[in-house]
This record gives structure tokens, C-alpha cells and sequence, in this order.
């Protein structure tokens, strides 16, 4: 933690003010003495000694009154990606900030992004907030009065790591300020549907896959792989591009990311053309190459023939008649669904 103090008025002014009233460049504590040996005060001199006396007292409990430290904690706050974390930060004495202007910035990020929070004039002003930290901040309003400046931020980024300024000037442009050491641990999680995915052949298939608390991953390791085969990568993601050298021949030219939703915690694989070879397994694997911590989740998919089948036989049913076996011939393709899953 590391406190700035500016003082506003030094005891030097407070003298010199004395100076003006009084009339005279000489230090208040010469005045009413007599300008020669042996001479006595003057009732003039006296009356003017205690009107400076009173005015040089007045203004320097004036100021003291308008003194006070930003206090904060010496040692980091650590946080997981996805929690709630209290930035403390309070006022000694515990004087009320209502009427004051409570900042939080981030001194090291460019100007357009530093400011975290503004409170002026009574009340919160978010038109130059950084846009990472919208919706996601709030001040202890009831606890203003009593000093306290904390600030409330919600859902924490990996990104919020770093050094904080809380900063809080009074109305008469005396300020403080403190900072504030952020830690943020990414223990992160792959999130994917439970429920099989059923397609049919020649339709295009999202496997859906994503990190908890919308963790970005343009900077992670990305891979999806068929479980349980050789040769089994898909799709792979690294150093922030596509590398498929090693992808599965079958795959090539139909597989792809959505590359804007990375920020977003998405890592979403797109299938084109789904193949009847397509049917299995998939693992959607994510590693923090910084960290080695890795996470992942699999999605299974079923493919259907359905589609070939009627062209085989020419004739039309419903995809209701297929499922319930009701005609001979659906009946005899359901098996070979089946059969495909050892079911």
C-alpha cells in the first residue's frame, strides 16, 4: 500500500494571515512586544494580538478538521475468475465521504480503459468507466457516511489483476489516496450439453463447449479429439491459430471455430457436412498454456441415415414412423442406428 498526502494550507500561511490582520511583516509571536527597551503593550497592540491569535486558531483547526488518510490493505487480495471481491478502502477519522469524490482507477491501462468507478456530486457517473468494468462495480452507498469507500466488484476477470488507486478529494480539493493489489487465480471449467447431439447425414452439427464465467481462451490451447481412436485430433487451436497439420484426414475442410467468441469463454466446434463416420465420441479439451492447468468435457454424437434410406427405398414416411419402427423397412435402419452404438 503506498499513501500520497497533500496538504492543503501549511502553517506558514496560517502567519502570514496573521501578518495581514495585524498590519505588520513581524512573526505573531513578537507582536504586542514594545518596539524599544523598557516599552509596555498598548491596549491597541493587545486587542490586536487576540483577534490574530483567534483567526491564526480558526483556521488551523479548519484545516486539521479537513485532514484525513486513505487507509487500504498492505497485502494482496487474492480471487478466483468468476467470484465476488470488496476492494476495501476506508477514511481516518471516519468522516463522511457523501460530499466528496471517491475514484478507482487502474493506473496501469491506457486511458480509455483505467477509469473503474466514479462518485461525484452525490452520485455515480459511468460515462468514461472502462467498458470491461460496466455493470460490474458498486459502491457501499449507505456506508459513505461513515467513511467507508469500498468498492463492490462483481464477476471477477482474469483481467481485473493489477494495481488499484482509490483515490478521494473533499470539497475544498484536499485528497488522499492508497492503492490496492489485485491477485486473480484462472481455475477455470469446460462446460458441454449432457444430452446426446442427433443429426442427420449432410446436415451441418455445433458441438457446444464453453468455459465457465465466460473465461476468454484466444490465449489457450484449444482441442477437440474423437475419444478412443488414433490419430484422433479434429480440430486444433493454438498459439491464437488454427494448426491442423496432424487432423484427421476425414475431418479436413469441414471443421472451424468461432474465432470472435473466443473472448467469450466460446470454443464451440462447427461440423459441416456431417458424415455417417461422424457418430461417437468427441472430448473438447482446453489447457492454459501459461499455468498447465487444463480442463475438459465430452459430447457424444449420434448420425442418422434416414435421409439415404428413403432415397434407397422411394417411398415417403415420417421421421415419427422411422423412430417407432412402424414400417418394415424404418424398422431395419433403427437397427442399424442402434447397432452403431452396441445398444
Amino acid at each position: 500500500m503506498t499513501t500520497m498526502k497533500k496538504n492543503k494550507t501549511q502553517t506558514s500561511d496560517i502567519f502570514s494571515l496573521g501578518q495581514v490582520f495585524s498590519g505588520s511583516r513581524t512573526h505573531p509571536e513578537s507582536l504586542g512586544r514594545g518596539t524599544h527597551s523598557g516599552e509596555g503593550t498598548s491596549p491597541s497592540h493587545g486587542i490586536k494580538f487576540l483577534i490574530v491569535t483567534a483567526v491564526i486558531f480558526s483556521a488551523f483547526m479548519e484545516t486539521r478538521a479537513e485532514e484525513f488518510n486513505v487507509v487500504a490493505p498492505d497485502a494482496s487480495l487474492t480471487v478466483k475468475v468468476g467470484e465476488d471481491l470488496v476492494l476495501p478502502c476506508f477514511l481516518q477519522p471516519k468522516i463522511s465521504a457523501v460530499d466528496m469524490t471517491v475514484k478507482l482507477s487502474r493506473q496501469e491501462l491506457n486511458l480509455a480503459n483505467r477509469l473503474v468507478h466514479l462518485y461525484e456530486g452525490y452520485k455515480d457517473k459511468d460515462d468514461q468507466q472502462g467498458e470491461s468494468y460496466r455493470g460490474r462495480r458498486a459502491l457501499f452507498k449507505e456506508e459513505l457516511k461513515r467513511g467507508n469507500t469500498s468498492l463492490k466488484l462483481s464477476t471477477v476477470q482474469f483481467s481485473d489483476k493489477g494495481l488499484y488507486q482509490c483515490y478521494v478529494k473533499d470539497k475544498t480539493a484536499y485528497w488522499e489516496d492508497t492503492t490496492i493489489h489485485v491477485e486473480v487465480t484462472e481455475h477455470f471449467k469446460v462446460i458441454g450439453p449432457d444430452a446426446p447431439l442427433i443429426v442427420k447425414v449432410g446436415e451441418d452439427l455445433v458441438l457446444p463447449c464453453s468455459l465457465q464465467h465466460n473465461i476468454s481462451a484466444v490465449d489457450k490451447r484449444v482441442k477437440w479429439s474423437r475419444q478412443g481412436q488414433a490419430d484422433s485430433i479434429v480440430h486444433l487451436y493454438d498459439y491464437n491459430k488454427d494448426r491442423n497439420d496432424l487432423q484427421m484426414e476425414s475431418y479436413r475442410g469441414r471443421t472451424s471455430l468461432f474465432k470472435e467468441e473466443l473472448k467469450n469463454g466460446n470454443i464451440s466446434l462447427k461440423l459441416s457436412a456431417v458424415e455417417f463416420s461422424d457418430d461417437g465420441v468427441y472430448k473438447c479439451y482446453v489447457e492454459d498454456t501459461s499455468t498447465l492447468l487444463y480442463e475438459g468435457t465430452t459430447v457424444r454424437v449420434g448420425v442418422t441415415t434416414l435421409i439415404q434410406f428413403r432415397a434407397a427405398v422411394g417411398q415417403e414416411s415420417t421421421r415419427n414412423h422411422w423412430a417407432q419402427g412402424r414400417n418394415t423397412p424404418w424398422r431395419g435402419c433403427q437397427s442399424l442406428y442402434k447397432d452403431k452404438h452396441n445398444q
